[in-house]
């Protein structure tokens, strides 16, 4: 059942933006796995960029690293785990500096691991407004004003009728 909760989630990634898949590694103490990931040649201000590991480390330690700048190390884990860094900051530099449509993660093992299938999303964000716009006032429906006026007309005649017969 999890495993395919896994694959939902995966599939769902894939569909809301750009996403790049390295394949399984075993990487030794002090070597290093490159994953490259295709990206889009320019991005709007607004986006999220998420990089996700799995990988097994049993030693813990090993260095993440976006076009040569850290962003962190994976936790030890004995069992296949999947360590999260939010890299928007150095998507950013990345284009400033005119990088390409590749970027360049590597993972240096601190001590043997194994380095699973690692997922980059990128995606836009979307905010939105239930504010009107400045200036404008909101228009009463004439159909509202005529069931709120009828209403009051028949509780004042049934106040009435209600008074003559006391």
């Amino acid at each position: 059942m999890k495993k395919h909760i896994l694959i939902m989630v995966s599939l769902a990634l894939l569909t809301l933006g750009s996403a790049g898949f390295a394949g399984a590694t075993t990487l030794h103490t002090g070597q290093t796995a490159v994953l490259h990931f295709t990206i889009p040649s320019s991005f709007d201000s607004d986006f999220t960029a998420l990089l996700d590991i799995l990988a097994t480390t049993p030693g813990g330690g090993a260095t993440v690293k976006v076009e040569g700048t850290t962003v962190g190390t994976l936790a030890a884990s004995a069992i296949p785990a999947t360590t999260s860094f939010n890299i928007k900051d150095n998507i950013v530099a990345f284009y400033a500096m005119g990088g390409g449509t590749i970027l360049d993660v590597s993972v240096t093992a601190a001590s043997l691991m194994d380095l699973g299938t690692s997922v980059l999303t990128l995606e836009h964000v979307y905010t939105s407004s239930a504010a009107p716009e400045p200036g404008t006032a909101p228009v009463p429906e004439p159909a509202t004003l005529l069931l709120l006026g009828t209403g009051l007309s028949g509780l004042a005649l049934w106040g009435k009728r209600r008074k003559a017969d006391v």
